[in-house]
């Protein structure tokens, strides 16, 4: 790690792991504190260091009249300690998504109010685009079946909007019964035409106020 330079990679775990706030080196007294940019998730930090490095682009403390106040001898104690700030340049991200496209909540009820044996289903699924390109269109099955939605954005979604998807019409040959549990896919397709899909579960459920 180059003090006032960048992070390449994970070559910062060879002595710190960023995953937790604040860190204190055992036999030191240096502390960091780690954040990360929002949309880019890589890493910035802040820490203390009080190793005797002098390096130009670390040079030891020294006083008004030019001698050192930190010298090799006082390694790892106060009279070294300092400020050094280091940037993530590339490598794996503090908050890297494993989709493009984040669903993040899912809403599968029964709202037949007739205790008549009928269904009148209604689904809803919400997510974000986490990735860099701009999401053209979202496809969605329930068991193997297609799944036809309408969403409350128009495509394309751009990095960081989020959507909404709502339908209360199931495929034919789709049998449901509360208490069960189905199979999601979603099929999302970046502006370069790259697909990626991912499968979740839905648990269907008695709205609340509806008796068995």
């Amino acid at each position: 790690m180059d003090p006032g330079g960048s992070l390449g990679g994970n070559t910062l775990r060879r002595r710190l792991r960023i995953r937790g706030h604040l860190y204190r080196e055992p036999g030191s007294t240096g502390r960091l504190w780690s954040s990360s940019q929002p949309t880019t998730g890589l890493a910035a930090i802040i820490y203390t260091n009080d190793q005797f490095i002098n390096s130009t682009a670390e040079p030891a403390t020294r006083r008004d009249s030019g001698s050192y106040v930190c010298t090799a001898a006082l390694t790892n104690s106060v009279d070294c300690s300092h400020t050094d700030i280091a940037i993530q340049t590339g490598g794996s991200t503090l908050n890297q998504r494993k989709h493009h496209f984040e669903i993040d909540e899912e809403d599968f009820e029964e709202t037949d109010l007739h205790s008549d044996g009928g269904h009148a289903p209604e689904f809803s699924m919400h997510g974000t685009n986490t990735g860099n390109s701009p999401i053209t269109s979202i496809t969605a099955q329930i068991s193997g079946l297609p799944l036809t939605v309408s969403w409350n954005k128009a495509f394309p979604l751009q990095p960081g909007q989020d959507a909404t998807a709502t339908t209360t019409t199931l495929p034919l040959g789709l049998l449901i019964t509360v208490g069960g549990i189905y199979t999601i896919t979603v099929t999302v397709t970046m502006a370069d035409g790259t697909k990626e899909t991912q499968t979740t579960s839905a648990f269907y459920t008695l709205r609340a106020g509806l008796g068995l």
